[in-house]
């Protein structure tokens, strides 16, 4: 009877990669009483032994091969017939002789190692052994020749031999593993325009030079690990490996807070990024990145179904939402059915705020674009910059007037539309290469042909040569320096809503200050910077009156019209001033956050032995569920008596206090712990989902605009968490990924 295999059956694919070493459509055919050939003792040859050599290849390409004692030590369970010249599998033979085999492992089987002449293609031995030994079969043979009472000397000796192939294997796994890491860490591609060239092998060929093992390992035709299946696989791993740690984190928090964004990427898809923070026991502040998530659409609805999804997928209690912070698009803020709103009226907790950065971006531009003299005037820096920054010409022509002066100041900067923190600085830059560039735009007008092109040079000449355009930028550049400090401050990520708030206030007292005592010292400078760069002197306009249609009875008979340029330009002064102080208090003054302030407001009455008990009701009438208000209250009476009296005291002093006490002292107050922790867990603003899109822009780019969602996130998610990744066991990584398969388990151990 006849037991016919197609080799084509092959069983435990590693992701297409092929482990059986059989030709493909060939058939395999075993006897079912053949017993093979029948082996006496294992034999390897002497040191001195001289193998017979055979003669291989056809016409001029023949070639003598012959046997090699170090296939002997390398490959111990080896037996040697002197009659036969060729190679069997000592321990195979044996078990198929005893027929140990079930049926279904047969196929498993190659027979060139058991039957017949035995195995004698010299030229082939370093590819065929090797699969050989890791073949199913073999290593089904090894696990029941070993149990063989008959045999125990040997099955020890084939059993140490597994051992130390699978360590072998699972050291050169380690080396792929190493190298995706780096890879993934560093946010660099994997893969390139051919195999050869990509990142992921030239790390391969550079570890192959190093290590010969890991170099025989790779001239493997299968089963080398190292697909673009398995290191998406592996990537995989570690991602949700540090995912899980997160949301472990966010859910042994007693509240957390929630951020959003959307933006497009590369690819022009929808992206949702999601954030959530923290505050741990130690009262530090933790901004966790949880994922992107591609929208369908924009609207406020099916953003908090994605936002809803997430917080199920995850796992996280929706009542433990104490804040959220977004922008001021009506899908995220509108009052009657944006997202702050659908989620507020399911949990009433869940306070909003307005981004601060976002806030202090729109009350600066709303300020400087009230005046017309600012808004014009920005306007046409931006036309500067463009003109010089848009034409490589221009930009190297700029170079070298500065090289003839010997100026070595920096160059021009241009607007960031990304950036809250570079407004000020581009004004300064301009200021700084005034005379530069207003030659620069001198020799290029003579220059140039084209008629739109040197109205532009010429326009922005005639604007350089006025002292309005002069004034207006560096008043410009003295309020955007004030907020561009305070827009860098209100991007850290430790920063509270409250710490937020007293920010906004120290600069506001700074903008009114400047706005009381700075005029006589910007007006002396700026003539005398005027005079320096040859602009004309400040004029007054020609007086005007005012159309009669424009006139009402509240009008008096005249108009006041200033007395001298300077009287004209100190009312400019106060005006921009006023403004960017009342734009700063609209945006940052938000009503929806009174409870907050309770909170507040009551630890620094408590802190100050003062009349606290108006406070206490309003907060435990809001927050009633999350404190055990016996408790609170005498406990704030112990906080009262424990803490110091200061003189000029803010929260941050109270949020100090609290990060040096003892664990012991930390559960006597735990109930006013939760308070401090309420008001921390509010951010100041969403700068985290603004960095997770800078990143994305790094991670997808225009060459690999076509990397799907599940793989663009756990590059994200590494990139975001980058101190829990590089403290991952990479050996427990390598154990996941084993243990997925039982095949891999046979070849690397389980």
């Amino acid at each position: 009877m006849k037991i016919e295999i197609d080799s084509n059956e092959c069983s435990d694919f590693e992701n297409n990669e092929i482990e059986n070493d059989q030709p493909r459509n060939k058939k395999m055919k075993f006897d079912e009483h053949e017993n093979g050939t029948v082996l006496g003792e294992k034999y390897h040859p002497p040191p001195d032994f001289k193998f017979p050599t055979k003669q291989l290849g056809k016409g001029d390409f023949k070639q003598n091969r012959k046997c090699m004692h170090s296939w002997f030590t390398k490959w111990n369970f080896l037996h040697y017939d002197i009659n036969k010249n060729s190679l069997f599998c000592y321990p195979c033979s044996k078990v198929y002789q005893q027929k140990l085999l079930p049926p279904d492992m047969l196929k498993k089987l190659e027979r060139t190692f058991i039957c017949g002449e035995g195995f004698s293609q010299w030229k082939k031995a370093s590819e065929r052994i090797p699969k050989h030994q890791s073949s199913d079969g073999h290593l089904k043979s090894i696990a029941l020749f070993s149990k063989t009472s008959d045999f125990e000397d040997i099955g020890t000796v084939i059993s140490s031999e597994y051992q130390q192939s699978v360590k072998e294997n699972r050291e050169c796994l380690l080396i792929i593993i190493d190298n995706i890491r780096y890879l993934l860490r560093q946010g660099l591609p994997l893969r390139g325009n051919t195999e050869n060239e990509s990142n992921f092998n030239q790390l391969l060929e550079k570890d192959k030079r190093k290590n010969p093992k890991f170099a025989e390992w790779l001239r493997k035709k299968s089963g080398k690990y190292t697909s673009h299946a398995i290191q998406d696989e592996i990537i995989e791993i570690i991602a949700m490996k540090i995912l899980r740690k997160v949301v472990k984190k966010i859910k042994d928090a007693d509240f957390y807070s929630i951020m959003a964004d959307e933006t497009a990427d590369v690819a022009n898809i929808e992206q949702l990024t999601f954030v959530i923070r923290i505050v741990t026991e130690k009262f530090e502040i933790k901004e966790y990145f949880i994922g992107l998530h591609e929208l369908e659409n924009t609207k406020s609805d099916h953003l908090v179904t994605v936002i809803k999804n997430i917080l199920l997928a995850c796992d996280f209690d929706f009542n433990k939402i104490r804040g959220q912070c977004y922008d001021k698009a009506s899908s995220m803020s509108g009052k009657k059915s944006g997202v702050k709103t659908q989620i507020l009226t399911e949990n009433k907790k869940a306070l909003w705020i307005h981004c601060y950065n976002h806030a202090l971006n729109l009350a600066v531009m709303d300020a400087l674009s009230e005046i017309r003299l600012f808004r014009d005037s920005l306007s046409f820096c931006e036309e500067i910059l463009v003109l010089v920054e848009k034409s490589p010409k221009r930009e190297n022509l700029l170079k070298n007037i500065k090289k003839e002066e010997f100026d070595d100041s920096p160059g021009l900067k241009s607007f960031s539309r990304t950036r809250w923190t570079v407004k000020g600085k581009s004004l300064n830059s301009l200021i700084t290469n005034w005379k530069p560039v207003f030659e620069l735009f001198k020799r290029s007008y003579k220059e140039e042909t084209k008629t739109d092109m040197k109205s532009r040079l010429n326009g922005a000449m005639y604007q350089m040569k006025k002292f309005n355009f002069l004034f207006a930028i560096c008043l410009a550049k003295e309020i955007l320096i004030i907020t561009d400090n305070l827009a860098k401050s209100l991007q850290e990520r430790n920063l509270s809503a409250s710490q937020g708030k007293e920010l906004y206030k120290i600069t506001a007292k700074t903008l009114e200050t400047m706005k009381m005592e700075g005029f006589e010292k910007f007006w002396q400078d700026t003539l005398k910077l005027s005079e320096k760069l040859g602009i004309e002197c400040p004029e007054l306009k020609r007086k005007r009156k005012k159309p009669a249609k424009f006139l009402d009875s509240s009008d008096e008979d005249e108009e006041r019209f200033p007395n001298s340029p300077k009287e004209h330009f100190q009312n400019i002064f106060f005006e921009i001033f006023g403004l960017s102080i009342g734009c700063l208090k609209d945006r940052f003054e938000q009503e929806d956050l009174e409870h907050y302030t309770n909170l507040q407001d009551l630890l620094m009455l408590a802190a100050e032995n003062l009349d606290y008990d108006e406070k206490l009701e309003q907060v435990l009438e809001f927050y009633k569920d999350d404190f055990d208000e016996d408790n609170l209250r005498a406990q704030l009476q112990s906080f009262k008596s424990m803490f110091k009296k200061k003189d000029n005291l803010v929260f941050g002093d109270i949020i100090d206090y609290f990060k040096k006490l003892e664990p012991q002292i930390l559960s006597l107050l735990s109930e006013v712990c939760k308070i401090v922790k309420l008001i921390l867990v509010l951010p100041a603003s969403n700068a985290e989902s603004e960095r997770s899109f800078s990143k994305m822009k790094l991670v997808k780019d225009r060459l690999r605009s076509t990397m799907n969602a599940k793989k663009l996130n756990h590059f994200m998610i590494v990139g975001h968490n980058k101190d829990i990744f590089d403290n991952l066991d990479f050996e427990e990584i390598a154990d996941e990924f084993i243990s997925r398969t039982d095949r891999r388990q046979k070849i690397l151990g389980k």
